[in-house]
């Protein structure tokens, strides 16, 4: 039959021929010639094993291959650019250091008026009402009072609603806030402070008794144990317990100081112990009160000094006399000031037109209008260049002086050396190292760097 065809009767390719030509079951033809099936078989195997082989590399099979790491595709090298030129740099000038001002603002500029530092507190003024601040800036006492005085043998006056007191360095009302104001504050003296009502002036203590009782027409502050008092306008003196030591029978007194004190009577002065004798008899034209062991007296118009014996120190021939400072006095001559120690002697001539007394080792010395200082040498340390100022004094304090130029205020040393340049609308003396200063229309502190 032919290929393909089946016998009649048979159903498949399950019938088995014994003719070699009978067909295989082996997927066949009976009719293909048997070496073209096995290099058919080869052909076929060959392939598979290449798609193996294959699929191996790739990947595909096995799974944890894996894959060659490939090199960047090659880039061709182009020529690099020439760099740019840098920026030829520039030289900019440095900034001018700034003055040195010398100085430090110890407390900041925000009171509308201050004082010195005194027992480690200074008043100081804010929206028109006065305190106490201490060194660091710190309210100590607030600022509550119209008016206050600094702190004097630790306690200060005060004024409040028309009425004035004394507190302490806490606060505290020592002597109650209910006396009479007067035209200027007061401090403690000798212990003792003025107090005055309805026109009659007494004394009151540390501890606020009213120790005198207040009945004279006027008193002076306490010094040496005594005070001068008015009756019917003559002067006499009392003691700490209001007793009279002295009769009220002089005309003029003054404060005691050197163990005397300056009385009047039938226009002549002299001067009287505190037991009331007249040490020095009652001949002078005028007459000033003790310092440093002299007193200025006048004689036929001329001003010399004498000693707390009564002993003439110095011949009277000056135009006016004045206390003596660390040593020396202020004498006036032919209109002009200057000089003198305790000898007589004219440290500085009187060639001046007014000066003021020594502090601190030096005396300010005004010529033509312009201020400057001399040493106890009666050397001109500082000549005068500073300028004029009302209201203003002269004086070192603490090694510094403050001076004015063009209406601005700084300081100088005891060499002349400006350290602090004229910046401020005013300045006062330096008090425990600082110094209360105006700038603008406040007030506050500096130190010295």
């Amino acid at each position: 039959p032919p290929y393909g065809a089946q016998p009649p009767g048979q159903q498949g390719y399950g019938w088995i021929a014994s003719s070699p030509t009978a067909p295989r079951n082996d997927g066949v033809p009976p009719s293909a010639p048997r070496n073209d099936r096995k290099r058919l078989l080869i052909i076929i195997g060959g392939a598979v094993a290449v798609v193996v082989v294959v699929l191996f590399a790739t990947g595909v099979l096995g799974g944890s291959a894996e894959k060659a790491p490939q090199e960047p595709p090659a880039v061709e090298a182009s020529a690099e650019p020439e760099p740019e030129p840098e920026p030829e740099p520039t030289t900019e000038p440095e900034p001018e250091p700034e003055p040195d001002a010398g100085y430090v603002e110890a407390l900041p500029f925000i009171y509308d008026g201050v004082g010195d530092f005194i027992e480690g507190l200074a008043r100081a003024s804010i929206d028109g009402k006065w305190g106490f601040i201490d060194k660091i800036g710190n309210e100590v006492i607030p600022f509550k009072y119209g008016t206050v005085a600094d702190f004097v043998e630790g306690l200060a006056w005060v004024y409040q609603d028309g009425k004035t007191g004394y507190i302490d360095k806490t606060g505290k009302e020592v002597v109650p806030i209910k006396y009479d104001y007067y035209d200027a504050a007061d401090e403690f003296s000798d212990g003792m402070a003025r107090i005055k009502v309805d026109d009659k002036w007494g004394f009151v203590d540390k501890d606020g008794n009213e120790v005198v009782p207040p009945k004279y027409e006027a008193v002076n502050p306490f010094s040496d144990g005594v005070a001068m008092i008015s009756v019917d306008n003559k002067r006499g003196f009392i003691d700490k317990t209001g007793k009279e030591v002295i009769p009220p029978i002089y005309e003029r007194a003054s404060q005691f100081a050197d163990g005397l004190a300056t009385v009047a009577k039938d226009g002549k002065y002299g001067y009287i112990d505190k037991t009331g004798k007249e040490v020095v008899p009652l001949t002078y034209e005028n007459a000033y009160g003790f310092g440093e062991g002299m007193a200025p007296v006048c004689v036929d118009g001329k001003w010399g000094y004498i000693d707390t014996a009564g002993n003439e120190a110095i011949p009277p021939k000056y135009e006016m006399a004045y206390l003596f400072y660390e040593g020396f006095a202020i004498v006036k001559q032919n209109g002009k000031y200057g000089f003198i120690d305790k000898t007589g002697k004219e440290i500085v001539p009187p060639e001046y037109d007014s000066v003021v007394k020594f502090s601190d080792g030096f005396g300010a010395v005004n010529k033509g209008g312009k201020w400057g200082f001399v040493d106890k040498a009666g050397q001109e340390v500082v000549p005068p260049k500073y300028d004029q100022a009302e209201g203003f004094s002269y004086e070192f304090h603490e090694g510094y002086a403050a001076v004015c130029v063009d209406g601005l205020y700084g300081f100088i040393d005891k060499q002349g050396n400006e350290v602090v340049p004229p910046v401020f609308e005013a300045a006062h003396k330096f008090t425990d190292n600082l110094a209360d200063v105006k700038l603008g229309d406040k007030f506050g502190f500096i130190e010295i760097k």
